[in-house]
Parts: C-alpha cells; structure tokens; sequence
C-alpha cells in the first residue's frame, strides 16, 4: 500500500509539471504574435533559435528589415547607458560638455574626447543592467542582451555575416555607428554595432558585431562608451509559474482515495490505476 501511495503522490507531481509545461509553452507561443510600444513605436516580437523572444527590429526603426541594408530599418543609434533623450537621433546636435548624472537632461550627443571616452563623469557601470537598469531604454519586459547572449543566438541562428543576419529571426541589419570624438556618422550599409549589457574594462562595452567587406564578418569587439550605436532588446525572462492543485495535503492521500474523487485501483503491477 505504501508503494501505491508513492506511486499516486508522484503521477500527482507528473500532472503539475505537465499543467506548468503547458502553460510556459503558451508564454513561448504568444512570442511572435504579441507587440510592445515604447516611445510610441509598436514593435513586434520573435523568438530566436536561442529560444529567447527578442524585439523584431532595432530600437527606433519604424519597419521590419526587408533587406540587410534597408535604411529604415536602422533605429536609433546610443551612447552606452543612456535612455530614449533624443540624443539616439541622428540628426542630433552635439556637445562636449560631459554629464554628472545619469539623465543629462538634454537631446545632444555628448562627444568625449579624452579617456575614458564616456559621456559620463564620474562612469556608472549599472546603466544598463537588466530590465531594472537606471536607463534600460526597452519597452516593459525587455533589456539589452549581455555579450554571452549575443554569442549564443548568433551560434544557434548560423549567423557568420550580414547574409545569414539578415535571414535569421532577428533580421539585423547594417546601420552603421557614431563616432564618439566627432559625432559623425559612419558605415551606414556597411556595418552593424550592436550593444550588449556587459561591461568590458574600464573604458569599455562589448558590441556584436557585423561587416560586409572584412573577412571577420562577426566579431565582439569592446569600444569606447560614448559611442552611438544599435540596440536590439530581448526579453528578460518567461513569467515566474507558481501552480496551485488544492489545500489537501499530499500525505491525507491513501490508496482508496484522491482528491478528484476517483477510486485507486491495484492492478498488481504496483501502478494504481485511477477510475
């Protein structure tokens, strides 16, 4: 009888996790078919062969990429830790004067010209970190990827160029970036700069990286914070599923019976069988 009623507490546990596997698995399908608004932009959602549901184009675009280097789908270009200011424009103007806070309460493109190249003095390492970070400038949900994130859906999409980024669920694109010492746009339709989360150093933050004309078409290089460049948000994590069955204890359970009112028979193979 002990063994039928180990037996019955475990089939109940089976059920649990099937009910929570069911449910995630509609968390997973609703990525695809949701959208977000920030900044009233709507953006779309895609789930990556990571497995993660990312944004379906750069912060700031107003369309889907219909191709590598379509310019508008381009967005925004930022400077490492900074929020939705105007400054991500590209037409913004500029200034050399650096921030002291993490809000410089302006539109303009800070330019840093001396080490460490941030428009930040002090530096504050926390700007971007997850979906709680001081200036995480996603729509609700999401945050910028870390470096390992990038590594990992660039491997599980095949991605080694601009060709296979824009045919992977994601479809990146080549935007370009901005120079931090000048303010000048460079390499647009030739080079996508993407931020990751991750810190690098003391002057630096990793990008992935895409080129259509070196022979390295993917790389994580790490540069100067004060630079503008793309962002792509995914989101932070599936919904925490807590699964309710009943308040009847587990160990009130015998062999005769089960909260659902069925009868427990042995069918001598050390199985119950509910009926």
């Amino acid at each position: 009888m002990k063994k039928i009623v180990k037996n019955l507490k475990k089939a109940i546990l089976a059920v649990i996790a099937l009910i929570c596997f069911i449910y995630v698995g509609k968390v997973q399908a609703a990525c695809g078919t949701d959208t977000v608004t920030k900044n009233s932009i709507t953006y779309g959602t895609v789930i990556g062969a990571d497995g993660k549901c990312w944004l379906d184009r750069n912060l700031g675009a107003t369309r889907v990429a219909t191709a590598y280097n379509d310019s508008q789908s381009y967005g925004w270009l930022f400077q490492w830790g900074r929020d939705v200011d105007g400054h991500q424009s590209r037409t913004s103007g500029t200034t050399t004067i650096l921030s002291s806070s993490d809000s410089p309460g302006h539109a303009n493109f800070i330019r840093a010209l001396n080490s460490p190249f941030n428009w930040r003095s002090p530096q504050n390492n926390s700007l971007w970190q997850g979906v709680d970070g001081i200036n995480n400038p996603c729509p609700s949900g999401f945050r910028l990827p870390t470096k390992l994130e990038w590594s990992a859906v660039a491997s599980a999409e095949g991605i080694s160029g601009t060709v296979t980024a824009f045919s992977s669920a994601l479809k990146l694109t080549v935007p370009g970036y901005r120079a931090s010492g000048n303010g000048s746009l460079y390499s647009q339709g030739a080079s996508g700069w993407y931020w990751a989360s991750t810190i690098s150093g003391i002057t630096g933050a990793p990008i992935f990286y895409l080129d259509t004309n070196s022979a390295n078409t993917t790389a994580y290089p790490d540069i100067n914070r004060a630079t503008g460049a793309s962002v792509r948000c995914v989101m932070d994590a599936l919904p925490e599923i807590t699964a309710i069955v009943n308040t009847n204890s587990v160990s009130a359970i015998t062999a005769t019976t089960a909260i659902g009112n069925g009868n427990i028979v042995d069918i001598g193979s050390g199985n119950p069988e509910r009926q």
